[in-house]
């Protein structure tokens, strides 16, 4: 059995990590999944939100907004529309954008954009928990 794969992770803008990992969760569009070498071959799409990558003595978070999973034998691809590494996150400006997009959810309530706020929201919410989890990481 193995006991690491080669993990890829490619946004439309560049390739944000390639290396060997031990472990990693995803937020699929059926819910969480948990990758250990040895996985069976998959090909699922995944949602907004927060990779958990651990290497041997290492955990990194990634922010992805969507995309698509490929597991191989030895291989993991995660090609994503956006994937922003924790390191990369602006926390002051995220908040600012967090406070905004809830401003404009109170105000369209009862309209279409609503719903798309909504969904904006949840990203955002999703990189700030990246920042929370890699602050507690390096404590």
């Amino acid at each position: 059995m193995y006991k690491e794969y080669f993990l890829n992770i490619i946004s439309v803008e560049k390739k944000i990590f390639s290396g060997l990992v031990n472990k990693i969760k995803i937020s699929g569009i059926e819910g969480y999944l948990s990758i250990y070498p040895g996985h069976i071959p998959l090909l699922t799409l995944i949602k907004p939100g927060v990779i958990y990558i651990t290497q041997k003595n290492n955990n990194k978070y990634i922010y992805i907004s969507r995309g698509i999973l490929e597991i191989k034998k030895k291989q993991v691809n995660i090609l994503a529309d956006i994937a922003i590494k924790s390191s990369d996150l602006n926390e002051s400006k995220i908040l600012l954008k967090k406070y905004q997009i809830e401003k404009k959810i109170k105000k369209n309530i009862f309209n279409q954009k609503y719903f798309l706020d909504k969904k904006e929201l949840n990203k955002i919410i999703a990189q700030l928990k990246v920042i929370q989890l890699t602050k507690k990481n390096n404590k």
